[in-house]
């Protein structure tokens, strides 16, 4: 079986999967393939110098991005009023800390000369002045980008790379049933689960609660507090956007670890890898002993991975629109 052939198989296992286990499909996902993908795509991205060579103080500035976003998400699921500390902290400012590395990602790989990179930096300093505050900008930067951006609209750019590198019928038709299968979890009915309450707690406890609470806010109008926080299990369209967020985390990281002749991501440093593996295997550890604590301990992880991929994904944005 070639390798687009097999992305498509991959993609239609993915779908079928998360029709039928929506919540506990993500869980696993989530916590046994994320973790090792995290793991192994630092390691990649690292031997790849981030994709950018000549951006050090840019990738400094992200990586530092990725530790106040961590240590404030952290801080905020363990009750700790960073404001104790940092009077004036507001915990919107992890989302303009995302936007701004982001903002040095774009800058990293489309602006060369030092003076348009400040000038950039002074009107993205003036942007989130102006938007601080604006739900969309707060939705759009600090919920989605890190999460269904990142786990679905980035894996349809670098699929639609693929098909401009190689136009075959096969990449093509992947990218096709990829939007297909994302289409029908809107269009087709959905009957409720039926879940534990392990499933239901853990997914409290994995904070990707907020996806389906935010979305059933925004088009159902339903606001979630204790005494109705279960409905995201008994909501029908709290279903389909379950099963839409779990197919596209679920094939977001099998396209990844399938992919490995194509990207080589390990042929990287033996050690690196090997110890990637081992931190692998502990995370898995903490997160059998206890599943909030392995949340919590493989957030920066997970944050530093999506926002020091932001100049791979800005590169694959300057392919697409190159002539």
């Amino acid at each position: 079986m070639k390798a687009n052939q097999f992305q498509a198989l991959l993609i239609i296992l993915s779908c079928i999967a998360a029709y039928l286990i929506p919540f506990e499909l993500f869980l696993f996902s989530y916590v046994v393939l994320g973790s090792l993908h995290y793991l192994t795509e630092l390691a990649w991205l690292h031997e790849k110098k981030y994709f950018t060579s000549s951006a050090k103080p840019e990738l400094i500035t992200i990586f530092i991005c990725a530790i106040i976003v961590s240590v404030s998400y952290v801080c905020y699921r363990l009750g700790f009023d960073v404001r104790s500390v940092l009077p004036f902290w507001n915990a919107q400012y992890s989302t303009h800390f995302i936007f701004l590395a982001f903002a040095l990602s774009f800058s990293a790989i489309f602006i060369k000369k030092r003076k348009d990179k400040i000038i950039l930096l002074i009107i993205v300093v003036i942007g989130v002045y102006l938007l601080r505050n604006q739900f969309y900008y707060l939705l759009l930067i600090g919920l989605l980008l890190p999460t269904l951006i990142h786990v679905f609209v980035f894996t349809g750019i670098f699929m639609l790379v693929g098909i401009k590198k190689n136009p075959s019928f096969w990449a093509k038709a992947c990218f096709i049933i990829f939007i297909v299968c994302s289409i029908s979890f809107w269009l087709i009915p959905v009957s409720l689960p039926t879940l534990s309450e392990k499933i239901k707690s853990n997914y409290f406890l994995s904070g990707f609660d907020m996806l389906n609470k935010v979305f059933i806010a925004l088009f159902d109008g339903t606001v979630f507090n204790e005494e109705n926080k279960e409905l995201i299990f008994e909501s029908s369209f709290s279903i389909k956007i379950q099963r839409f967020v779990a197919f596209a985390y679920t094939y977001h990281y099998l396209n990844w670890f399938s992919k490995v002749r194509i990207i080589a991501w390990h042929k990287v440093n033996k050690l690196r890898l090997i110890f990637a593996i081992l931190l692998w295997l502990i995370a898995l550890g903490v997160y059998f002993y206890d599943f909030k604590t392995g949340i919590l301990t493989l957030y920066f992880l997970s944050m530093l991975h999506v926002l020091m991929e932001f100049p791979l994904n800005m590169q694959s944005f300057q392919i697409l629109i190159k002539k």
